[in-house]
């Protein structure tokens, strides 16, 4: 005799819609996840073999798939943009003095576990593109910004805390405000125009006319396309201070921007190790951390192979040094976005 059933037609037709909602949401259950909304809003106690036979009876409707987080999701790049890039890099980059080619990008700092891919419930009908869910991010996010150069040098970080205030023991073991860092604060932690344009006028451009002899020597700026780093005001100040933006195609940092191909990697990995003289998990704490972290990441020799992983790096035997394309990397890194 079959075993009598824990639900009824009526009541599992309003558990698939419960699986097609949580998808529709990018919060799409797993097995186990599955199992506990039952208990819960269905009041039985189900086990996994319960599981594994309502997705045979319902196969016409649901099944298993694998979802990436979707942040990890891109979306392709264009060859439009890639060429742009390509005729920038030939006319502002080729030939120019090393020490005024720039880069900066932001990367977060967040007590989060590392997403990965995942088993889920979701419509018979969905593609494996389509399987993607949310990454619930901690609000404790903190923005590093380095800023390197193809000659190898780094101009102190910009770090971003998510509070509108700063502990006053932020300094107490020799941080130096300006010299090894500098330190602002946004709501959530992140970049946004007010701090870039403040970042632009009171940080690089001082910094860039302690090198340049004067303003008729153009520098260039290679970033990403970020919102805040394209708006009319900080396109202005840049044009005035005669420093050419330089953007990176879109969709394409994990295989063009320098600082992407190897720095954050080699940041993210000292900070797991690091200690600090604060309490863990304080401000102080997590500030002093990156700058030990981003100090070690953008060594001079780090530097100039993270530009060279980008497919720029310096004319040999050039006096003054300038720049050049490696075009057999580039090249290859531009195959690999196609």
């Amino acid at each position: 005799m079959p075993n009598r059933r824990l639900f009824d037609d009526l009541t599992e037709a309003q558990m698939i819609a419960d699986i097609e909602d949580a998808f529709r949401e990018s919060k799409p259950f797993e097995p186990c996840t599955f199992i506990d909304h039952v208990r819960v809003h269905y009041h039985k106690d189900v086990s996994r073999g319960w599981e594994q036979s309502f997705r045979d009876r319902h196969y016409r409707e649901i099944k298993l798939g694998t979802a990436r987080p979707r942040e990890s999701s891109r979306f392709a790049a264009t060859h439009e943009d890639t060429d742009r890039y390509e005729r920038e890099l030939a006319q502002y980059v080729v030939g120019t003095d090393i020490n005024f080619i720039f880069h900066i990008d932001e990367s977060g700092d967040q007590p989060w576990v590392d997403a990965h891919n995942k088993c889920i419930l979701c419509p018979v009908g969905i593609s494996e593109d389509q399987c993607v869910y949310k990454v619930n991010r901690s609000q404790k996010n903190y923005t590093v910004m380095p800023c390197i150069n193809i000659a190898g040098d780094t101009i102190p970080p910009l770090i971003i805390v998510n509070r509108l205030t700063l502990d006053p023991d932020i300094y107490d073991y020799g941080l130096r405000p300006g010299v090894d860092c500098f330190i602002t604060t946004s709501k959530k932690g992140y970049m946004n125009k007010l701090i870039f344009v403040w970042w632009l006028e009171n940080v690089f451009i001082p910094k860039l006319d302690e090198l340049r002899p004067d303003r008729t020597v153009r520098a260039v700026l290679l970033m990403d396309n970020l919102k805040s780093h394209s708006t009319v005001e900080a396109l202005q100040i840049m044009r005035n201070a005669n420093i050419q933006p330089l953007f990176i195609p879109k969709n394409s940092s994990h295989a063009l921007q320098p600082l992407d191909l190897s720095t954050f990697h080699d940041l993210k990995s000292k900070l797991k190790k690091c200690n600090s003289n604060f309490e863990e998990g304080t401000q102080a704490a997590r500030i002093q951390n990156l700058c030990d972290s981003i100090e070690d990441a953008t060594t001079t020799h780090k530097n100039r192979a993270a530009f060279l992983h980008a497919g720029l790096r310096m004319l040999p035997r050039s006096n003054p040094p300038v720049a050049e394309i490696d075009h057999e990397r580039l090249n290859a890194r531009l195959r690999a976005l196609f």
